[in-house]
């Protein structure tokens, strides 16, 4: 069960805010407390003001910035103003007194998110307000998300699931039981492999057990062909077939983030240096308050050296995997400057660990290194207060008491940081660390072997031992070969291909436009029917998309003319030549023709009308309740990949986009656009 497992809180406070600043303590810790609180606010509500979505800089491996625009769509869905912090935990864990101080500070009625960017392993308190929007099912949602999602959801999983429980009375688990996880696990993808593995070797020694002695029973060599031909094609079948079955490449929904995105944060510190020698993360309850920071900048400023100091939370989820050296250097690289650079770490239960290296400043490496764990770990007592002020000002102390020496060259990692895609990348599914399929898949698919191949062995010999002596009968006579062009059938389509990939898109369209070009060299349907002319303008313009450099958009199009010329062909083959529809399903090109009207929306948030459909979409949309309709529709809805997040088709530019958009995806026209805008129009 997901208790929370994103820090969510929704706040809409009062206008006068003055609930949710409580009675501020008198003492000087409680007002630099508070003070610390409202400059944080300050810097969320600025960067609200700007935009109404705000991605923390510090959790890119989890949660980068670039994810933004997937956020900003679920927030539109609401229909109210909302707007949304996505903080580490270290930030986030406040979120009861900085929500309504973010409030109060930006000036603005609306629905107030707070999301934990690490995702499904931290637990917050959720707090709920209302004031000045209509009323939501706000506290249904957020249990119904919780209850729901499993613990590998992610922030923007919990986000879209608290608002579909907003637009669906509070419902967010969408349809069925709730799952154990979304996402495949590297020990699922173990044990999908294994799988995989027995039943490449199983199937085939099944179909030879079976088949060789029905051929020995028949007394044909040639019949023995049959059973093998069978083995081989499902050897690699399988394989193949799992392939498709389960096509997961990544282990995490976190999107992939950017090389920018890695970068943020130290650009973000290193401008924060250049103006003060001590720069406190704006994000976080600031450790020391003014009067400390002026005084520790101050000591700073006296030393021969400069020293550089940051204050910042350290996690696996950030661009350093949690390792300060490693901060350290990027932070000189950005900064430019040589000297000493001291990453105070912040850590979950507000201890702080310092970290010293030396970049170019003279000073002695190995008297430099000699620090009291007073000054790193900071006091024994783990009840003390860990007084960063303090530590800060023996550690200047100890700066100015080290003797000269060579300029410090810090030692260089053995490796760089992992790389977050490959990180959270799935192996291949035939491959595990122990090699090709996986031993254990082998030994079961071995022992079956074992068995299965020696009566196949002893099957040849049999049937060559019968060829010598006569014995063989003569094989039978075949009746003609069916027309292979007529037995064809249509391209599989279904409702569940809403969210394909790339990789499927590219060899679904180069297999079924192979399959069309040849069933239309051999159709055998009419010159000059119309739908066989049809189907081979669908060819002509699918081919002028599906170059090697194509993106899903332009497969997505070529596929859906594929079909439509499919469909076509297989009129123009019909007794009674029938011409099917010039309309494409509006929720689904690639479902083909279609055959009748469903009211919708064409594009997530237009109005809903009467638009074309095809039967398989029509008559799911037709058991669907009235409540559940909205949620249905973006079920079957095309979405298509592209900048770390899928985006419905019609709300994406080309031909196949603005059409969906319009609601009537025509054939002809589609044909017309794709020509026209690779320079072959007529």
């Amino acid at each position: 069960m997901l208790v929370t497992a994103l820090a969510l809180a929704l706040v809409l406070v009062p206008a006068g805010g003055a609930a949710a600043a409580g009675t501020a303590s008198k003492s000087p810790r409680a007002a630099a407390d508070r003070a610390g609180l409202e400059a944080r606010a300050a810097y969320f509500a600025k960067h609200l003001r700007a935009s109404p979505v705000y991605i923390t800089d510090q959790a890119p491996r989890v949660m980068p910035r670039s994810a933004w625009p997937a956020f900003q769509e679920q927030a539109q869905r609401t229909g109210v103003p909302t707007y949304v912090l996505v903080l580490p935990f270290s930030a986030a864990e406040d979120g009861d007194e900085l929500l309504p101080a973010v409030r109060e500070k930006l000036g603005r009625k609306g629905l107030y998110v707070l999301l934990n960017a690490d995702g499904g392993g931290s637990w917050l308190d959720v707090s709920v307000e209302s004031y000045g929007v209509r009323d939501l099912p706000v506290q249904e949602s957020l249990d119904s998300a919780d209850s729901w999602l499993p613990s590998d959801a992610t922030a923007l999983d919990f986000f879209t699931a608290f608002v579909d429980g907003l637009l669906n009375d509070g419902d967010g688990s969408g349809s069925g039981g709730s799952p154990s996880s979304l996402y495949t696990s590297p020990e699922g993808r173990a044990g999908q492999s294994t799988t995989t593995g027995v039943l490449t070797g199983l199937v085939p020694v099944v179909v030879l057990l079976i088949g060789v002695p029905l051929a020995r029973r028949r007394g044909s060599r040639r019949r023995l062909i049959v059973p093998a031909a069978l083995a081989a094609v499902l050897a690699v079948g399988v394989p193949l077939g799992a392939q498709g079955l389960m096509p997961e490449t990544s282990s995490t929904g976190d999107p992939d983030p950017t090389g920018r995105d890695m970068e943020l944060r130290a650009e973000r510190f290193a401008a924060g240096l250049r103006q003060h020698s001590v720069y406190q993360d704006a994000e976080l309850p600031p450790p020391l308050t003014p009067a400390q920071l002026r005084s520790v900048e101050r000591r700073l400023d006296s030393l021969d050296v400069p020293v550089y100091v940051v204050v910042l939370p350290m996690d696996h989820a950030d661009e350093s995997e949690g390792d300060a050296d490693r901060f350290a250097e990027r932070l000189h690289r950005a900064l430019g400057k040589d000297g000493v650079y001291v990453t105070a770490s912040v850590g979950t239960f507000d201890d702080i660990y310092l970290s010293v290296v030396n970049y170019g400043a003279r000073l002695d490496e190995f008297e430099l290194s000699e620090l009291d764990s007073s000054v790193t770990l900071g006091p024994e007592d783990v009840d003390a207060d860990p007084q960063l002020h303090t530590r800060l000002l023996k550690l200047a102390r100890h700066i100015e008491q080290t003797p000269a020496g060579p300029p410090g060259e810090p030692y260089a990692f053995d490796e760089p940081p992992t790389d977050p895609v490959a990180e959270d990348a799935l192996p291949p599914l035939l491959t595990d660390p122990t090699g090709p399929i996986g031993l254990s898949g082998l030994f079961l698919a071995g022992i079956a072997g074992g068995a299965g191949v020696p009566a196949a062995v002893a099957g040849v010999v049999w049937l060559v031992r019968r060829a010598r002596r006569g014995e063989g009968r003569p094989e039978p006579s075949r009746p003609a070969a069916r027309d292979r062009s007529r037995a064809m059938p249509a391209p599989h389509v279904s409702t569940d291909d809403a969210r394909p990939g790339t990789s499927w898109l590219r060899s679904t369209a180069e297999r079924e436009l192979g399959s069309l070009r040849e069933d239309l060299a051999g159709s055998g349907a009419r010159d000059g029917h119309e739908a066989q002319a049809r189907a081979q303008d669908c060819l002509d313009a699918a081919a002028l998309l599906l170059g090697s450099r194509a993106g899903a958009v332009d497969l997505a199009t070529g596929l859906a003319l594929i079909r439509a010329g499919r469909a076509a062909l297989d009129a123009a083959r019909s007794d009674a030549g029938s011409v099917p529809g010039t309309t494409l399903c509006t929720l689904n090109p690639l479902h083909g023709p279609a055959s009748m009207t469903a009211r919708l929306s064409p594009t997530p948030g237009a109005r809903a009308r009467l638009h074309p459909v095809c039967g398989a979409c029509g008559s799911t949309l037709g058991k669907v309740a009235s409540a559940q309709r909205g949620a249905a529709v973006d079920r079957l809805r095309l979405t298509l990949p592209g900048n770390g997040r899928r985006t419905a088709y019609s709300a994406l530019p080309g031909p196949l986009g603005e059409a969906g958009a319009n609601g009537h995806v025509e054939v002809a026209g589609l044909i017309g656009a794709v020509r026209e805008g690779v320079g072959a129009g007529r």
